[in-house]
């Protein structure tokens, strides 16, 4: 099994501290959320992979729903993904599967 290295782990907790001091500020994001869902406008498909979601305070998840048959998130930080799938109407939640992983591998 490879070591995990004290700069990642020291790297991820960080990020999850980051998430907590975010994860109920959805409004203050809205100008940068409008900018991220211009780019993905016109997008749509059977799914769709969100990486490094967080606590989705980026992403307009009920559009996306009405995009896509399926939103999968990913975050290494669990506690960030499941506070966004928490603000989601129940028609959102259906269609959203949460990954909590480290997708570099190193953890």
């Amino acid at each position: 099994m490879p070591s995990v290295s004290r700069d990642f782990l020291l790297e991820r907790e960080r990020e999850r501290e980051r998430n907590a001091s975010t994860r109920e500020r959805f409004a203050y994001y809205a100008h940068h959320r409008a900018q991220q869902m211009a780019l993905a406008q016109g997008l749509c498909g059977e799914r769709i992979a969100v990486l490094g979601a967080g606590n989705c305070n980026d992403l307009e998840l009920p559009a996306l729903a009405e995009a896509f048959q399926e939103i999968h998130l990913f975050d290494i930080d669990a506690q960030a993904l499941d506070g966004a799938f928490e603000r989601q109407n129940s028609d959102v939640q259906r269609v959203c599967r949460l990954h909590a992983h480290d997708l570099t591998g190193v953890a």
